[in-house]
């Protein structure tokens, strides 16, 4: 099937552990990078790969509770309304805590295939429950903010010393 909707789940897995045209994908940036790196704070008024991470996964959760919610119930509700919501501190910093927040981010690329996989084409003019814009703008905006993300990961590493990337 050569649907928009197996269009967009193919972008969305290029994007998170394919190779894209830009450059390494999410998870190829993220390889390596231990929970010291994850924490470190290149610049002061900037965002660690740590933040990065958590607010990356946020939005990617905020698009598969919207997803679920497309035809109401609970989910259509969730939102996103804190800055704390936004951006999750990386306060614990442990190889473990670190190991939980990428694997919260895997975790959220599954949910998101999924739901990709059951959403027709005519489901995509859904709006976005408490939004102004369709599931379609939504999905295509969630792979161009991983984009964007993924490029201040690779920055965050050459500022840390990683060579291989940016």
């Amino acid at each position: 099937m050569n649907s928009e909707s197996q269009r967009i789940i193919h972008l969305l897995k290029n994007t998170y552990d394919g190779t894209p045209w830009y450059g390494p994908s999410v998870k190829a940036l993220l390889s390596g990078v231990t929970a010291a790196q994850a924490k470190v704070r290149p610049l002061a008024n900037g965002h660690t790969i740590g933040e990065i991470v958590g607010h990356v996964t946020a939005w990617r959760e905020f698009t598969w509770h919207k997803l679920q919610g497309r035809h109401g119930g609970p989910e259509a509700n969730f939102d996103i309304h804190t800055p704390q919501q936004d951006w999750p501190t990386a306060e614990r910093t442990s190889p473990a805590d670190w190991q939980a927040r990428l694997s919260q981010l895997e975790t959220s690329q599954q949910q998101l295939i999924r739901s990709l996989e059951a959403l027709s084409d005519h489901e995509l003019a859904i709006t976005v429950p408490g939004r102004k814009y369709a599931l379609y703008v939504l999905l295509h905006g969630i792979i161009q903010h991983d984009a964007y993300h993924a490029g201040q990961i690779a920055l965050l590493k050459k500022a840390l010393g990683d060579q291989d990337e940016a």
